[in-house]
């Protein structure tokens, strides 16, 4: 695979993108859950349209309030090892709501999927239950990045 088959700069036509991270055009399912003081709030499901090391967009129908704390859980398209699902659990504040919803990404974290959600998303065959952290940090560059044992 090519990196220009990968990667898309997503701006609009002739304009200069002006942003200091690569945007990645992914589609993939979230569940989100809005947190305010410590507790869930309300949460909702959705699609996202891209990913950067700096912000997640998406696509809801569930209603999310500017400045509002969200954590996301997408549905990551690799595998651990070949053999275990992943999941990226991102943490951060509502900045855009038109259109679609904007996040910062503030803190990030890779887990392992439930072998049961994999199943069911068509990942595997057999089902268990061996959710796990694997990565975790704050995304502002490769020198943050930590592995959780």
């Amino acid at each position: 695979m090519r990196k220009a088959d990968v990667w898309r700069p997503v701006f609009a036509a002739g304009a200069r993108d002006r942003r200091l991270r690569r945007r990645f055009n992914l589609e993939l399912e979230l569940e989100f859950r809005v947190i305010d003081r410590g507790q869930v709030i309300s949460s909702g499901s959705g699609w996202t349209t891209d990913v950067s090391s700096g912000g997640v967009a998406f696509q809801t129908s569930a209603p999310v309030k500017m400045g509002a704390m969200l954590e996301l859980s997408l549905h990551w398209p690799a595998m651990l090892n070949g053999a275990s699902p992943l999941q990226l659990i991102v943490l951060g504040r509502v900045r855009r709501t038109e259109e679609r919803i904007v996040i910062t990404v503030d803190r990030y974290e890779f887990r392992t999927r439930t072998r049961a959600a994999a199943q069911a998303a068509g990942f595997l065959e057999e089902a268990a239950n061996d959710r796990k952290p694997v990565w975790a940090g704050e995304w502002r560059g490769a020198e943050n990045y930590s592995v959780v044992r």
